[in-house]
């Protein structure tokens, strides 16, 4: 009798997770060795933070006008959908009472 494709999932679905521990535990077993760190190396926390905060207030004012922008532009797009929307139904109601 042939599988049914619900069993054929469960099987695939079985042997995927059981592929994944197994490699899983093979990075377990490799990833185990000491990494090497350059003992002379350190981290300028402040200069750092003074970089990424001037970088934050340039960024959001950049996406404070883009956002801008795009608000603008939506309002022109909506103001000339609705007056194409109007013409459509005035030109409707002439068709429909005029003939």
């Amino acid at each position: 009798m042939t599988e049914k494709r619900a069993q054929y999932r469960k099987k695939q679905k079985r042997d995927s997770l059981s592929k994944l521990l197994k490699r899983a535990k093979d990075d377990r077993k490799t990833n185990s060795d000491s990494v090497d760190v350059n003992p002379e190396f350190v981290n300028n926390s402040d200069q750092q933070d003074q970089k990424t905060s001037y970088r934050k207030a340039f960024s959001n004012e950049q996406k404070q006008d883009l956002r801008d922008e795009k608000i603008a532009r939506l309002k022109r797009r909506l103001n000339w959908a609705i007056a194409v929307v109007i013409v459509l139904i005035i030109i409707v109601l002439i068709a429909l009472f005029n003939f």
